[in-house]
């Protein structure tokens, strides 16, 4: 499930007493808010991190958790060929929530 290290994520920062929210859109790929984008293409070079546990050291470092060593894009967490597609109905909910999100936060007093 490629949003399972999203919610891991999003349980350490909750653990640490951060007000996070994660949504989720079901059948939504990476770029699901770019209509131009109706096929759905997959880029077989591409590299994704979902997957990779990193944490950055003071110095700007990034380093790999599982393995300790600094993070390389040849670690075996690394994945490839992501599926970018079009989702009207979570382009369409993103903006909304957006739009909440701000009218609520950023709301002039």
């Amino acid at each position: 499930n490629p949003v399972a290290p999203c919610r891991a994520y999003m349980e350490r920062l909750r653990k640490f007493g951060n007000d996070v929210q994660l949504v989720e859109y079901a059948g939504a790929h990476h770029v699901f808010d770019w209509p131009l984008l109706k096929t759905p293409i997959t880029l077989p070079e591409a590299q994704v991190t979902r997957r990779c546990r990193m944490r950055e050291l003071i110095d700007g470092t990034i380093i790999n958790i599982r393995t300790g060593q600094v993070f390389d894009y040849s670690d075996s967490c690394v994945e490839y060929a992501p599926t970018l597609a079009y989702n009207e109905e979570a382009h369409r909910k993103a903006q909304r929530a957006v739009a909440e999100f701000l009218a609520t936060n950023l709301a002039p007093e």
